[in-house]
């Protein structure tokens, strides 16, 4: 509670935003997964109350859709500061991929379930990959181009060789099918190199208040810029710009400690749920 006189100012830390991004996914999830699979009558014993509530399914559906693109761009958002702000970044980056390769199967079974035959022991197919896999792909390069930059000193020749390898990494998610494929890697990339520019300008020519708001102004650009390929993929990410409203409130502060294996393990159990409630 603020003093009287004080002006009420209301701030979102790191753990309210992983929370709205945990929550916008799995509604994003539910729609794909079992609503798709209600509508579809592949869910027993739903056929007639589908089919008397099927305009109200409907927009539910997209509706939790449109919902659910505030997720990736806020991961990756969170992914960026993670880089600056992790001790370790290798560990950071085993956790993830580790994650990744746990989550494939309940993703598969999700997302692919049409291309597998379980019966046969096909559990895994690898036309189209988790997100893990696309965060993953994004920090390995923020990893590279961060060694490779120091190096160098962030020279002229430096920096296009550093936009090269970027587009390599792009190139990569491209081919191994990431979800978001290069698209998902490039805001991946964006969002580095604004924060990356930010934090060498921070603190060179504003203290205090309009320091704070100089950092809020760059996080801003850093989303809305992120953003756009995403666009450019599909017109529906545009719902994704409502992310600049909660970047605009975000003060870089982490909030009350939250088990950080939880948000990892969220991911492939909620897969695992959403899989086993359409089964029954």
């Amino acid at each position: 509670m603020q003093q009287a006189g004080k002006n009420v100012q209301f701030h979102i830390t790191t753990r309210l935003i992983k929370w709205i991004a945990l929550v916008s996914m799995f509604c994003d999830h539910f729609a794909k997964i079992y609503l798709s699979a209600v509508l579809n009558g592949a869910v027993p014993g739903t056929g007639m109350w589908v089919a008397q509530h099927r305009g109200m399914l409907l927009s539910m559906y997209e509706g939790l859709q449109y919902f659910g693109r505030l997720a990736f761009p806020l991961f990756v958002f969170l992914l960026v500061e993670g880089f600056y702000l992790t001790r370790n970044r290798w560990k950071y980056l085993s956790r993830i991929i580790l994650f990744g390769l746990i989550s494939e199967i309940p993703f598969d079974m999700g997302f692919r379930f049409g291309n597998l035959a379980p019966s046969a022991g096909k559990l895994v197919e690898f036309s189209y990959q988790n997100v893990m896999f696309t965060l993953a792909i994004g920090l390995f390069a923020m990893i590279v181009i961060d060694l490779f930059l120091q190096k160098t000193a962030y020279g002229s020749a430096g920096m296009v060789i550093a936009v090269l390898i970027a587009f390599a990494f792009i190139w990569l998610g491209n081919t191994l099918e990431v979800d978001y494929h290069g698209y998902g890697v490039a805001s991946i990339l964006i969002a580095y190199a604004v924060k990356t520019y930010a934090v060498k300008m921070r603190g060179a020519n504003h203290t205090g208040q309009g320091q704070k708001n100089t950092e809020t102004g760059w996080r801003i650009l850093e989303i809305g810029l992120l953003i756009i390929p995403l666009i450019l993929q599909s017109s529906n990410e545009a719902w994704a710009l409502l992310d600049v409203i909660l970047v605009a409130f975000y003060y870089g502060k982490k909030g009350k400690p939250a088990h950080k294996w939880f948000f990892y393990i969220f991911y492939p159990a909620h897969l695992l749920f959403l899989v086993i409630l359409r089964m029954l």
